[in-house]
């Protein structure tokens, strides 16, 4: 079961959770990343608890937000006398989160995953049927 899970979360899930912008090139997991970031910040929360994983990044699960959250406090543990508003607060200037925000928009704005853009590619390509 541990071996399904890993597999699953480090060679399958990646691979379907990989968006393009409306240009067809791939956005980078970082712009996903600071947008969670902004999100939180936003947010207003004072505990991990009161963050909505699922609004924080809608192109993302929960679970998924969350996931990426627990990998920034096992990196970047926050020092104990930090809050959670100033660790937000020092995780998105360190990402430069304010420095991305108009191209991130940009490109987020029409993005699609991979797959159905290559699946909306194929459906092009197809002759149309007379009948």
């Amino acid at each position: 079961n541990r071996q399904c899970y890993l597999k699953w979360h480090s060679d399958v899930l990646p691979g379907l959770l990989e968006y393009v912008d409306r240009h067809g090139e791939a956005i980078p997991p970082a712009v996903f990343t600071r947008l969670l970031l902004r999100s939180i910040r936003r947010s207003h929360a004072r505990s991990a608890s009161e963050v909505d994983w699922q609004a924080a990044n809608p192109f993302w699960s929960a679970a998924l937000n969350r996931a990426k959250w627990a990998d920034f406090r096992q990196v970047l543990p926050p020092p104990p006398s930090m809050s959670f508003r100033e660790y937000v607060r020092c995780l998105v200037e360190a990402l430069s989160c304010r420095g991305h925000r108009k191209v991130d928009k940009r490109r987020l704005r029409g993005a699609i995953l991979k797959l159905d853009a290559e699946a909306a590619a194929m459906r092009e390509d197809e002759p149309a049927v007379r009948t």
